[in-house]
């Protein structure tokens, strides 16, 4: 079964990216193929044989040259990827109007040449897997290519940016409005579509009136067996860590956390740290964090994340409660929380109470749950006797809830039998 992968970024080892990535580990390379349409990133050939890349520059330029024609820019070798679309890094910092605009841009249709088509038919796909979010030409992209060669495909939604508008400017109403109805007709076609947790599939069923399945964020679990729980006695400094990204304010809410423990810390005699590993940090940031009694330690590698989670006593969870944020991420799971669950350590969640991530680990009583819904004080209180109960926890129930839920090998298995069952049924 050769499969078609069409997606903004190339499937590497980057946050939403990874994740992808482990769906098809064990698929030969030879039996994939990527059409992507973002510049920076690199791609990685021992996973994937074939790639074609249109970038948001291509189109610009076909239109600017009335040659309304792109052509296949992807660099073979690692010194030629190029820089940052400018007109991406514009639409990303102001997303109103010229998000419509760049859609827009791709309604010309310059990205559906002949080299492409000549392309896909070199690859000779039995069906197309896509990961679908707020950029809406990549849906037009998909239900074209599908329609056009009669391949089915599978859709997969992680975030939602359809049943809650969290722009409400009036440029990102009608970006609202758009997606609306994008999303309605890319689901209305797709063969099958997934997404991340129980909450979105919920929601989505009673919306779009069909079934999701889900794909969660899954783990090698091999890299977590000679993990044991820590014990901590009266007096050991504790080691908090959050591993993750920083965006979407949740270092407001780091801030905010460290704060908290920085009176406990004064309050009960404690050396309880919060360290922070994450990729960017302006200054402005860092400042922050070190008001606030936050290390931050710099980024890791897929190696050292493990490692980091090994020498620490708890792990941070944070999601912004910044209005405009917690709708985004209502139906988001954290790629964190799966390895954070395996890892057999306490967890710690502060966020707003409604966010799928945060309730995921407060109903199953996974951890330490702080959100809107309680004072600074009760916060303070929960936090102090998570850390005296420390040595009293148990963590086969969230060990078993991980296995059953994000077990890579399981996971993987039960995405290629469906898409095999669909390329049966369609031939």
């Amino acid at each position: 079964m050769k499969i078609l992968s069409i997606a903004y970024n190339p499937y590497n080892n980057n946050n939403n990216s990874k994740t992808m990535r482990s769906f098809f580990d064990g698929v030969p390379a030879k039996d994939m193929a990527m059409l992507y349409l973002e510049s920076f990133s690199e791609v990685d050939y021992g996973f994937c044989d074939a790639y074609y890349r249109i970038t948001d520059q291509d189109v610009l330029k076909s239109i600017l040259n009335l040659s309304f024609r792109t052509h296949n820019t992807h660099p073979r070798v690692k010194s030629a990827v190029a820089e940052r679309d400018k007109i991406m890094t514009v639409a990303s910092k102001n997303k109103t109007g010229l998000r419509v605009f760049r859609e827009l841009l791709w309604k010309f249709g310059t990205w559906n040449t002949k080299e492409l088509n000549n392309w896909i038919e070199e690859q000779k796909p039995d069906i197309i897997f896509t990961l679908f979010g707020n950029n809406l030409f990549v849906h037009d992209i998909v239900v074209d290519v599908a329609r056009r060669y009669n391949i089915p495909f599978v859709a997969y939604y992680t975030d939602d940016y359809v049943l809650n508008c969290f722009d409400t400017s009036l440029f990102g109403r009608l970006h609202w409005l758009m997606s609306k109805r994008v999303y309605r007709k890319s689901m209305r076609e797709a063969a099958k579509c997934y997404v991340i947790g129980d909450k979105m599939r919920e929601d989505y069923t009673k919306a779009f009136g069909r079934e999701f399945g889900i794909l969660g964020n899954c783990i090698d679990f091999e890299k977590f067996n000679d993990f044991e729980p820590r014990r901590i006695s009266a007096g050991d400094r504790v080691v908090i860590s959050f591993i993750g990204g920083l965006h979407l304010k949740r270092w407001q809410t780091i801030c905010e956390f460290g704060e908290i423990i920085k009176e406990i810390n004064i309050e009960k005699s404690w050396h309880v740290e919060v360290n922070v590993y994450a990729l960017e940090l302006d200054d402005g940031v860092e400042k922050s964090f070190k008001k606030s009694g936050v290390n931050y330690k710099g980024a890791l590698s897929p190696q050292r994340v493990i490692d980091t989670m090994r020498d620490s006593d708890i792990l941070l969870h944070v999601e912004s409660f910044d209005e405009t944020n917690r709708v985004f991420v209502r139906y988001s799971i954290s790629t964190k929380i799966s390895e954070y669950l395996a890892s057999k350590r306490m967890i710690i969640a502060f966020g707003p109470h409604e966010v799928a991530s945060i309730a995921l680990i407060r109903d199953n009583n996974f951890g330490c749950v702080l959100t809107d819904l309680e004072s600074k004080q009760e916060k303070k209180d929960k936090l102090v006797a998570a850390i005296e109960n420390y040595n009293n926890n148990d963590y086969s129930a969230q060990y078993t809830y991980c296995m059953q839920h994000y077990d890579r090998k399981k996971t993987r298995e039960m995405l290629m039998n469906d898409m095999k069952e669909i390329v049966a049924k369609r031939k």
